[in-house]
């Protein structure tokens, strides 16, 4: 299984470098993630006729293949999409935020707390 791991915090978050870790036994890790924070921004493009992305290899220990893209999550997975990262992927999995201002949060996320549980999840479906 092509596993794709981005997120919003960027390339260099030990949140990243965790998760794409421990998706490792699940399949053919490649990270593809924004070269800088976007926060905030996920969902977000630009003007797409203005932006000039870029991507270059990145290091992460114990990962394979990893790519820093000047841009949002969103435009990661765009690529991705297009072939850029190499064939097709089967599972995108995105770091979740540290802390969500949605209505429909029933609480605040926390990061020590919530993310142990979250991975046992995701190792619990990738299983079934």
């Amino acid at each position: 299984m092509r596993i794709l791991v981005t997120n919003d915090d960027g390339i260099d978050s030990v949140g990243l470098h965790v998760l794409a870790r421990a998706m490792v036994p699940f399949g053919d890790v490649v990270v593809g993630a924004p070269d800088n924070e976007y926060s905030g921004a996920s969902a977000a493009f630009g003007a797409l006729h203005m932006i000039q992305p870029e991507m270059h290899r990145a290091h992460i220990e114990g990962i394979d293949e990893a790519w820093a893209i000047s841009g949002p999550p969103a435009l990661c997975v765009m690529f991705s999409r297009l072939g850029a990262l190499g064939d097709p992927f089967d599972l995108v999995v995105v770091d979740p935020p540290t802390y969500s201002r949605s209505a429909k949060a029933v609480s605040d996320w926390d990061i020590q707390r919530d993310h142990a549980g979250l991975l046992d999840l995701v190792a619990d479906n990738l299983a079934a």
